[in-house]
């Protein structure tokens, strides 16, 4: 059974996120993660945010497409002044100073957006999850202890990819979702365990 936006706990908590939510999604590449950043997104957008999308340009690319086929197009948001995109290859940190750097960074784009006439600012980015892909959980986890450390003004999501995930990085990736306000992790036959901090998890079936 299809789960409406609304209907189902973690997608209504990404449509509407918290002020200053720093949330974490593992991301298994099913259509319903896609329903989860699409809900992101789109939510953002409708409530005034500017909304941010870093991704690795292949990546941007395909998720183009995906959301396109659920409806959603990212051109007409951009068209409209509601979402830019930034390639990671082109602002991927190097250094940890220019991780250290990185909240004066956002607090320029978030004075933008207001500047701009938006609410406010969402982020969707995948420079976190880059280095852990890479493993470099030392500059993963200085990303995302920055971005929780300075997560004022600023909803954001971390996308990470699960699928590839193995045994022997069990305990870095407990050791990141633990830098987040929220916790998606897709498990596979459209179920999500979702924790927020400091509340026990949950086991969530959406389709």
């Amino acid at each position: 059974m299809a789960v409406s936006l609304l209907e189902s706990p973690h997608l209504a908590r990404l449509y509407l996120p918290p002020p200053d939510s720093h949330a974490i999604l593992w991301s298994d590449g099913s259509a319903e993660c896609d329903a989860a950043i699409d809900a992101f997104i789109t939510g953002a957008a409708e409530r005034g945010d500017m909304v941010m999308v870093v991704l690795p340009r292949s990546e941007l690319a395909t998720l183009r497409e995906r959301l396109r086929l659920r409806g959603t197009d990212l051109d007409a948001l951009v068209d409209g002044g509601h979402l830019f995109r930034t390639v990671t290859e082109d602002v991927m940190p190097r250094r940890p100073e220019d991780v250290e750097r990185s909240p004066q960074d956002m607090a320029a784009i978030a004075e933008f957006a207001r500047i701009s006439g938006k609410n406010g600012l969402s982020v969707l980015s995948r420079i976190g999850s880059l280095f852990f892909d890479r493993g470099d959980q030392a500059m993963a986890s200085l990303v995302e202890r920055t971005g929780q450390a300075h997560r004022s003004g600023v909803r954001t999501l971390c996308l990470y990819n699960a699928k590839n995930l193995k045994s022997d990085r069990f305990s870095d990736a407990v050791s990141l979702t633990r830098t987040h306000t929220d916790a998606i992790t897709a498990v596979g036959g459209g179920r999500f365990f979702v924790e927020t901090a400091k509340k026990a998890p949950q086991e969530i079936l959406v389709s």
